[in-house]
């Protein structure tokens, strides 16, 4: 932009130099017609103006060449400056990515399913909702889709029941569903096997943006990892 000023500068000097050097030689060839008619009169004058033309044409082309040179150097920093803004634009919108990721924890003593924001930029949740296989129905959240109570001396220790309008920072884990299994007797085992059929007939659907109002494709996690048949799961976690 300073090297686009100063040619932009020096144009409007040789400009002013052009027009000086015109109004000389209009002048002059104004005298050249008057000493014309006086010696047609029979009068003249002592002195006889010398043409400029030479000059003045070549100033014209510098000036020329210098407001064309300005020009494109103007037209080149446009151009370079409106390139700059779209790469740091698009810096911007990857450098606040939102991951979304939903995560099954099928343990011999918990159950449960996460919502995770795995990216660097805050996830704007626009719906989440739950799709049962059980009844081909669609429900606002995970809890709605299990039993209101509990046997054997269950309960759940977290669930999500918001279905909108919320975020998810970056590194943030929301509990979906959690369900302690302390005791591990034989009524709550029973009782765990009865809610992971229940929770692996379920898939979890999630519409979200980032911050700019950019739309993701929905994401979309079934829950089969709670129907697995191998054997018996020995993971406990404390």
């Amino acid at each position: 932009m300073k090297i686009s000023f100063f040619l932009l500068l020096l144009c409007l000097i040789q400009r002013n130099g052009y027009s000086q050097n015109q109004l000389f030689t209009n002048s002059k060839d104004s005298s050249e017609k008057i000493n014309k008619r006086e010696k047609a009169a029979g009068t003249s004058h002592p002195w006889q103006p010398i043409s400029n033309n030479t000059t003045a044409d070549k100033t014209i082309s510098i000036s020329d060449g210098i407001a064309v040179i300005a020009l494109i150097a103007s037209l080149a920093s446009v151009v370079i400056s409106y390139s700059t803004l779209r790469i740091q634009r698009k810096h911007n919108i990857k450098s606040v990515k939102p991951i979304i990721h939903v995560g099954q924890w099928d343990y011999e003593n918990r159950l449960g399913v996460t919502l995770k924001n795995c990216g660097t930029g805050v996830a704007i949740i626009k719906r989440y909702w739950v799709y049962n296989h059980a009844d081909d129905k669609e429900y606002s959240n995970i809890y709605k889709c299990l039993p209101a109570t509990l046997g054997a001396g269950l309960n759940y220790s977290k669930y999500w029941t918001p279905d909108r309008e919320f975020a998810v920072q970056p590194g943030e884990i929301i509990d979906l569903i959690l369900v302690p299994i302390p005791d591990m007797t034989s009524a709550q085992i029973t009782e765990r096997e009865w809610l992971r059929s229940i929770i692996c007939q379920l898939d979890v659907k999630i519409q979200f943006e980032d911050v700019y109002e950019n739309k993701f494709p929905i994401y979309e996690r079934d829950l089969k990892h709670f129907g697995r048949k191998d054997n018996v799961n020995k993971s406990i976690i404390d």
